[in-house]
């Protein structure tokens, strides 16, 4: 899988990735990506400020296909940074993983290891991710690709924390 960053013409994809997602998951008993705080339209306004600030990327095979996405924001541009999942002292030094979305755990750990670069790109220390509190399985997956769980956020639905040292900090 490659990876490049997303353009405006991207957020489709972005927008299809979830809903597919939202089904697969659905599926399996748990409404991750299906309850929506945001209305698509202002899903659809996050995505695209996020493209245009050069924050989301996409994997996509040699064809051009697209087979994941995710996004690596300052703290300053994730809305649960700022809205107290996360302490002052854990974002200083750190990106936030957002919107990550693959159909398998080999594009996700993919997504990952990208994640890693552009944090070290960015001289970050840390990467951050809110993991959907009932989906043990994700949760489990990233800690199998070294993330810590740091807490979980009583009464937040994406509010188990984890985060990783990156490669190289």
């Amino acid at each position: 899988m490659m990876m490049r960053l997303a353009t405006s013409a991207d957020v489709d994809h972005v927008l299809t990735l979830r809903r597919n997602r939202a089904a697969w998951l659905r599926e399996r008993g748990l409404d991750q990506w299906s309850r929506r705080a945001l209305g698509w339209a202002q899903y659809r306004q996050r995505v695209l400020a996020s493209i245009e600030r050069r924050q989301t990327w996409l994997g996509i095979d040699a064809a051009g296909a697209v087979l994941g996405t995710v996004a690596v924001t300052p703290p300053a541009d994730d809305p649960s940074a700022v809205a107290g999942l996360w302490t002052a002292s854990e974002i200083v030094s750190a990106v936030v993983v957002q919107r990550m979305m693959a159909a398998d755990d080999a594009r996700g750990a993919a997504l990952l290891h990208h994640v890693d670069r552009v944090a070290a790109a960015r001289a970050a220390r840390w990467t951050l991710l809110d993991v959907w509190t009932g989906n043990i399985t994700l949760q489990r997956l990233y800690e199998r690709h070294g993330y810590e769980h740091v807490r979980t956020v009583p009464g937040r639905a994406s509010g188990a924390l984890f985060r990783r040292a990156v490669s190289g900090a």
